[in-house]
């Protein structure tokens, strides 16, 4: 049995690995703690928690497909600066833990995965978000998946997380045309 990850970065990211038969094998939140800066609670990366996640579930898949980090416009209502920052880091902190590993993996654009899933903002919505798109097709593609807490939110990173995954193996089996 091949497994595929998917890994959506950030603070309210996640890592989901799935089978060769489409099915759910894990799915876990990227982790994070809480920090004192300057007297105020803030996120950061659990930076030990990150490497053996690579090290006990990444290094046993075939492949791993990573969002390929995009630089987030002020306008869609993110701190631009800290949100690009945090992004980068999540992003080198699992290059480099892979590479140390020796995993393979292949990052990937937004648009790319999005695209192949029908997930496309219309050009006069700058408001429109993708996290509801890609929330309907995860579900309907992995019905038995976790993809909200107990009241119904919706766990966005989890969601994005099994269609990189989903996207990258039929990239890797042929099921994505035009794509390759």
């Amino acid at each position: 049995m091949y497994t595929y990850a998917g890994i959506d970065l950030g603070f309210s990211g996640a890592i989901a690995v799935i089978s060769s038969e489409g099915k759910v094998v894990d799915i876990q939140e990227i982790p994070t703690l809480k920090v004192i800066i300057n007297k105020k609670e803030r996120n950061a990366f659990d930076v030990s928690a990150c490497s053996m996640l690579v090290f006990n579930l990444l290094s046993t898949c075939d492949m791993v497909f990573v969002e390929k980090v995009q630089p987030v416009m002020a306008k869609f209502g993110a701190s631009s600066g800290a949100s690009n920052f945090h992004l980068g880091y999540c992003l080198g902190m699992f290059q480099m833990a892979m590479e140390t590993m020796k995993v393979r993996y292949e990052l990937v654009k937004p648009k790319e995965w999005q695209k192949h899933f029908g997930i496309i903002r219309p050009k006069d919505d700058d408001k429109w978000n993708t996290k509801g798109a890609a929330y309907q097709v995860a579900k309907g593609l992995f019905p038995d998946a976790e993809l909200t807490t107990k009241r119904g939110r919706v766990l966005d990173g989890r969601s994005d997380a099994l269609l990189i995954a989903e996207y990258g193996k039929r990239k890797i089996t042929g099921g994505c045309q035009g794509d390759m």
